[in-house]
């Protein structure tokens, strides 16, 4: 495995073209040699959501009834015409999709019930290196991007067992020239001796319509090996 993902190149999905992500860590996916025996509980699911995952993924997760989740391995095409509102949304989100894929992420889910929008929510997991120092000191000598602005850090008692949240805004351009604000959440424990993050990002703006879900979406995140 590669050493922890650099949180400050890690860059939103909402309107980048793939090929502008650095995700670093996200190459350090973990193989097969890296099943743990060490156990998990798969997360309660609210009324009317669903659960997403399992050993083949290696995370499992607790989906809102409007997202749809996808296996990358298998479900590219299949990611990047649900997440799309048109066919050149499509192509960008089919780039955007392959290079997540080609640093070995898997798992990605979109909210469908807002392909209508060309800018929509976004989720995604990704697995590294557990930081040597443990995950706060190796948080607090991040520094994010520029503008890129790190609004809150805290840890809760989630799923998967003790989690740290970080919520990142930032300012961004669509490819037609329209700048907006985005939020990224990313949910972080360490399990399995690995570093495992999941990543969700939206529109700032549709945040009192999303942020609750968003929350217990997060928090129910579970590495399973």
């Amino acid at each position: 495995m590669l050493s922890p993902i650099g949180l400050v190149a890690v860059k939103g999905l909402l309107t980048r073209r793939g090929g502008s992500l650095v995700l670093v860590l996200a190459a350090a996916m973990c193989g097969s040699g890296c099943v743990s025996v060490q156990g998990y509980n798969n997360p309660t699911v609210p009324p009317r959501w669903h659960l997403y995952g399992g050993l083949e993924i290696g995370y499992a997760v607790a989906m809102p009834r409007d997202w749809a989740s996808f296996d990358l391995n298998t479900q590219i095409d299949l990611a990047a015409g649900v997440c799309s509102l048109d066919e050149t949304t499509k192509q960008l989100r089919r780039q955007q999709i392959t290079n997540l894929h080609d640093r070995g992420v898997r798992l990605f889910a979109c909210d469908q019930s807002r392909d209508a929008d060309r800018q929509i929510p976004l989720a995604y997991a990704v697995t590294g290196s557990a930081p040597q120092e443990g995950l706060d000191k190796y948080l607090d000598r991040q520094q994010q991007a520029q503008g890129r602005d790190l609004v809150e850090r805290r840890h809760v008692n989630a799923n998967a067992g003790d989690m740290v949240i970080q919520k990142v805004r930032e300012r961004v351009t669509a490819p037609d020239g329209t700048a907006f604000d985005t939020t990224q959440y990313q949910f972080m424990v360490v399990r399995f001796n690995a570093f495992h993050l999941f990543f969700v990002e939206f529109p700032t703006g549709l945040e009192s319509a999303v942020g609750s879900d968003v929350e217990l979406m997060g928090t129910s995140f579970t590495p399973v090996r």
